[in-house]
């Protein structure tokens, strides 16, 4: 009280105490003070926000990186699936044709066009080529 009395009623605020001085700023008020600590905080947390958005950003790359070798390895694995399915099919009419040389039929059939076998009652007709 004493002391707005000898600075001429004007607004102060006091900023700090030491022990031997009183620091005094003349045209603040509670409101000004308090922006500027809140702006001090701001700044304060400024390194901890800089991390942070790095982080995200890193991440939010590194998921779209994640995401496109996804697509590779599915389109990836489609084709493989598709390959497999060839390779099987091939498999199975590998298999057929086993089965069928072990025929009675196609050892016939070899007898016919490598040796001129004929059955019984067959006549071959042999004619030359030129």
């Amino acid at each position: 009280n004493s002391l707005s009395n000898k600075m001429g009623n004007s607004l102060l605020a006091v900023r700090g105490i030491n022990h031997k001085y009183i620091v005094v700023r003349k045209g603040e008020g509670y409101l000004a003070s308090a922006k500027r600590k809140n702006g001090l905080k701001f700044i304060r947390f400024m390194p901890v926000l800089i991390v942070i958005a790095a982080l995200f950003f890193v991440v939010l790359f590194k998921g779209l990186e994640l995401r496109q070798k996804n697509i590779a390895y599915a389109a990836r694995a489609d084709a493989l699936e598709a390959e497999l399915a060839a390779e099987d099919a091939r498999a199975q009419e590998i298999e057929d044709y086993r089965a069928y040389v072990n025929t009675d039929e196609y050892k016939r059939e070899i007898l016919r066009e490598k040796f001129n076998y004929a059955d019984k009652n067959e006549i071959v007709f042999r004619f030359n080529q030129k």
